[in-house]
């Protein structure tokens, strides 16, 4: 099978136990030089959001002073060119196969950074035009199949405009499309973690992040596959 970024020829990891066992090989959909890529975030990152940056980066900054808590987002890897292929080809043009190249690590990082089974992941939803048009939620798509998570948001319009069709200020300024999908009593002192496919300037995940403190929320914070 080939590369599906450089179309060179992917060589399947055979091994002696996997041939007796009649275990079934995982999809190769990218060569090894084409996932090397991909940049994980290793340097010092903003407290904010998650993207490297010594101290607090001019987003956050503009959003404490909206009177906005914080989410100390943690997000896995750099917004690049190859996560922007990715991205394009995963959501846009409803490769859901691609799912299978980041919901391993993506689902054991988040894993990683919670800190007990108190809290509830919630991954952002999408609209109804949207899941009709793609068929997956593609935030839901990185997670593994065995993996627990709330649905409690769902979008107030059929048709959520993406983020990507605004600029900076119209992202920051637009109107919430969320409202919650569970009685508020649900939400009261629990610690709500949101699960998103990229940070850009942090509009949705503050959206959703305001509707469940004004719901009784203890914290909110998020995790992404990208910023």
């Amino acid at each position: 099978m080939k590369c599906e970024y450089c179309q060179q020829q992917v060589v399947p990891d055979w091994n002696l136990v996997t041939f007796l066992l009649n275990v079934p090989q995982k999809l190769e959909i990218l060569c090894n030089t084409c996932l090397g890529r991909f940049k994980m975030i290793s340097s010092r990152t903003c407290r904010g959001c998650g993207r490297p940056n010594d101290g607090l980066c001019y987003d956050c900054i503009r959003w404490q002073r909206q009177g906005q808590s914080l989410l100390h987002n943690d997000a896995l890897y750099e917004y690049n060119t190859m996560m922007q292929w990715y991205f394009q080809n995963y959501k846009l043009k409803g490769g859901y196969h691609l799912r299978q190249v980041f919901a391993g690590n993506f689902t054991e990082h988040i894993k990683s950074k919670l800190v007990d089974n108190a809290s509830c992941l919630v991954p952002i939803p999408v609209s109804a035009t949207t899941f009709k048009q793609r068929g997956f939620n593609h935030v839901q798509g990185l997670l593994t199949n065995d993996w627990v998570f709330k649905d409690w948001l769902m979008c107030t319009r059929e048709n959520k405009v993406t983020q990507s069709s605004l600029n900076r200020s119209q992202r920051m300024q637009g109107a919430s499309p969320f409202r919650l999908n569970v009685t508020q009593n649900a939400i009261v002192n629990q610690h709500i973690v949101l699960i998103d496919d990229i940070y850009t300037t942090g509009s949705t995940l503050y959206w959703a992040a305001e509707l469940f403190y004004r719901s009784g929320a203890s914290s909110v914070t998020s995790i992404t596959l990208a910023r």
